[in-house]
């Protein structure tokens, strides 16, 4: 995998720019979700992710608290893409068109 280094250690850009720990290649922006929304701390990612370092997890709670603002606004923007895609989703005609497209792809 290609990947772009940052000023972080064990936080580098995979190949679409999205940045990512390392060695464990998950995304940071899920994992800040977990610590702003969930409260979670590092021993709670250290459980809950035990093949990951604990350099990787401090690294990306470094990388929101310096870019705190940035990094609110992007998650404030995934959460409004998030809620406006439910929105659409419980448009009953939008199921039933999508659901008559499986069929006939299935088909």
């Amino acid at each position: 995998m290609t990947t772009t280094s940052t000023e972080y250690p064990h936080i580098v850009r995979d190949a679409e720019g999205v940045l990512c720990t390392e060695p464990s290649w998950h995304k940071v922006i899920v994992l800040i979700g977990y610590h702003v929304y969930q409260g979670h701390d590092v021993r709670e990612y250290l459980d809950g992710f035990p093949h990951m370092l604990p350099a990787e997890v401090h690294a990306m709670l470094a990388y929101y608290y310096d870019r705190q603002d940035e990094v609110d606004a992007e998650l404030a923007e995934r959460e409004r893409e998030t809620v406006a895609a439910r929105t659409r989703w419980a448009d009953p005609a939008l199921r039933a068109r999508v659901q008559a497209r499986v069929e006939r792809l299935s088909r």
